[in-house]
């Protein structure tokens, strides 16, 4: 998954759209979906989303072998944690007090809100499949960094699929990329989290929250931060 910053190209978009009327309103997204999104250099984490309604997977992984994957039981408010480059294998579960993912593991939410923050005098300049559905491509001028903002918007549901910065100097840099993306019901066993897993003390949500490792199940790393 590529992204500059979400939340600045939120910020940006934001800014645009407070200059005039907002996009027109599309349907709400169904929650049930995948989303791949491979990693573009070794900086970049891949990422692999599955949700079905309240129940959600996410797998997260790095060039240098670090590796994690996340349960989510929304209905239950549990938060099932694996680092799959722990040779022990050891998970946990914890109390997620959110009813989505975080941005960082799902990126679905921002590149709704992102969408929504189209001005209506975005020009339309084509149309291309991006991430396996259709989208519109847009421009709108970005007076504040001194160029243009390229967008490519999902032509149902109005989710950003790509957000490109082109610079009155300098090559063009894609800012945001969701990746690959379809609406059909995951496989169930892969929503399945482990099983004999630590309970641990503390409550996570969206936004972070606060762990409680005992020291016994501790393996030197917090699962949640990926390595360097």
């Amino acid at each position: 998954m590529r992204t500059r910053s979400s939340t600045w190209a939120v910020l940006v978009l934001a800014a645009i759209a407070s200059s005039g009327a907002a996009w027109a309103e599309t349907p709400k997204p169904p929650e049930t979906y995948s989303i791949s999104a491979p990693a573009r250099s070794a900086r970049e984490m891949s990422v692999k989303v599955y949700r079905d309604g309240p129940r959600e997977k996410v797998e997260m992984s790095r060039a240098n072998g670090w590796k994690a994957q996340f349960w989510y039981d929304f209905a239950a408010h549990k938060e099932y944690v694996l680092d799959s480059s722990d040779p022990a294998k050891r998970c946990s579960v914890q109390k997620y007090a959110s009813d989505h993912a975080p941005g960082l593991q799902d990126p679905i939410d921002a590149a709704l809100e992102m969408g929504a923050q189209l001005p209506a005098t975005a020009k339309v300049v084509g149309h291309e499949t991006v991430g396996g559905l259709a989208a519109r491509v847009v421009e709108v001028d970005d007076p504040d960094e001194h160029g243009k903002m390229k967008a490519w918007i999902d032509e149902k549901y109005g989710l950003l699929l790509k957000l490109v910065f082109m610079p009155e100097k300098g090559p063009a840099q894609t800012t945001f990329e969701l990746g690959q993306i379809n609406f059909a019901k995951p496989d169930a066993a892969l929503l399945k989290p482990p099983s004999g897993c630590t309970v641990v003390a503390g409550e996570s949500n969206a936004n972070g929250g606060h762990t409680e490792v005992p020291a016994q199940t501790g393996t030197g790393a917090n699962p949640h931060q990926p390595k360097n």
